[in-house]
């Protein structure tokens, strides 16, 4: 990578319906972010606005995994200004519930 790109940021596991799943994913995102510190890449945390009660709101999946329309709005607008500022450019998601 030449010395003036920088480096995309690496996101967080998204949450699912599975308890289960969530442990291994949250212990998962711990690692990543600790390598990234130890690299100095930036990473974002992602899932928070995704968990309810523990597991994904049913409200952002269309099966208890996969983003649905309004999951997308929400992981857009959350990624949106570290894409823009990782890019250079002006990111805006066109993504509608």
């Amino acid at each position: 990578m030449a010395a003036s790109q920088k480096p995309h940021p690496n996101l967080s596991l998204l949450p699912s319906c599975s308890p289960r799943y969530n442990q291994w994913s949250e212990a998962a995102n711990r690692l990543l972010a600790e390598v990234a510190a130890a690299e100095q890449v930036n990473f974002l945390w992602v899932t928070e606005p995704f968990i309810t009660n523990g597991v994904i709101n049913p409200s952002y999946t269309w099966d208890g995994t996969h983003l649905n329309a309004a999951g997308y709005a929400v992981w857009s607008e959350r990624i949106g200004s570290v894409v823009g500022e990782h890019s250079g450019r002006s990111y805006k998601h066109h993504i509608t519930a």
